[in-house]
């Protein structure tokens, strides 16, 4: 584009969000790819610089048996974790990468946090420091991160059975504290800008605002453990077992027992339930005692002195 008083080779777009539904509209269509079919150059950031300032992208994992970790298409760090994991750490190597183009972060005290499964732990960091950060060239990290393997349900706990076949998910997140932060304008921003609008100064707005000294980014992390269906299986036989136990229980309490019973040389057949007492009667009328079952068999009880009665024959 040329103008009497002007010359440019390019034209520079201002995008504003305001409030929450602004900024994950502007996130929505960043992502669709829309704007980039038509802008190519990559979108610069003026606000915010407080905040989601660096990316931790994982690498690989080491020591830590039964522990797998994957970042999901949504961003979030997954660490499936086998049922029977002890490892109480991770070593951890990432990629770290900086999120705010246009700017370097030229240096940087480095710490970072994890909160899982109720516990708030410090991350052991291989460097605690961050130098000459430039957007697109990550930089090499290693952690130590603690998994909390011994606040996951045990296989035979109701989470764990409620969760079998699929798997019991314990969110959480890591988080990057970046302190002494100081940012500076990348020289290849600064040489492709004098490239689209030659002469020109670069507006005020992109310099980095010197009380920006803090910068948090949080990082989603779920542990996930795979519980098989073989202790559900178990515990649906043992509940069977015992349903069918107290089926038998209740039907050997409510089946009626026969006796015999000799009074004065006559024998006689009764029946009763488990729990029931019943008269017994001599030739003339007279109660002379009671018959009472069990669920282990039949006993005579009251009787009545000089009665002639007994069990069996």
């Amino acid at each position: 584009m040329q103008g009497k008083h002007y010359h440019a080779n390019g034209l520079m777009v201002y995008a504003f969000a305001i409030g929450a539904g602004g900024k994950a509209g502007i996130e929505r269509l960043l992502a669709s790819g829309a704007i980039a079919k038509v802008i190519t150059e990559p979108p610069a950031r003026l606000k915010p610089l407080d905040r989601d300032t660096v990316r931790l992208v994982p690498r690989k994992v080491e020591n830590a048996p039964g522990v797998r970790f994957a970042l999901a298409p949504n961003g979030v760090l997954r660490a499936d974790v086998a049922p029977g994991a002890t490892a109480p750490s991770a070593k951890v190597s990432w990629n770290l990468e900086n999120t705010m183009y246009p700017y370097t972060i030229t240096s940087a005290a480095l710490s970072a946090r994890s909160k899982l499964g109720g516990e708030d732990r410090g991350v052991s960091l291989g460097s605690q420091h961050v130098n000459a950060l430039a957007p697109g060239k990550p930089q090499p990290l290693s952690s130590t991160l603690q998994l909390p393997t011994a606040n996951l349900p045990g296989k035979w706990s109701l989470a764990a059975l409620k969760s079998a076949g699929s798997a019991y998910v314990l969110p959480g997140t890591i988080e990057v504290h970046l302190l002494e932060q100081k940012l500076a304008l990348s020289q290849g921003f600064r040489a492709r800008m004098a490239e689209l609008f030659p002469g020109d100064p670069l507006p005020e707005i992109f310099t980095p605002p010197a009380r920006i000294q803090a910068s948090t980014a949080t990082l989603p992390i779920e542990v996930r453990v795979h519980y098989g269906s073989g202790p559900l299986l178990a515990a649906g036989a043992g509940l069977l077992a015992l349903l069918a136990l107290g089926a038998a229980g209740a039907w050997a309490w409510m089946r009626p027992r026969q006796a015999l019973v000799t009074v004065e040389d006559e024998l006689r057949t009764m029946r009763g339930r488990a729990g029931t007492v019943q008269p017994i009667y001599d030739n003339a009328g007279r109660e002379v005692a009671r018959l009472k079952t069990t669920l282990f068999g039949h006993q005579l009880t009251d009787l009545r002195e000089g009665a002639q009665v007994r069990l069996g024959r």
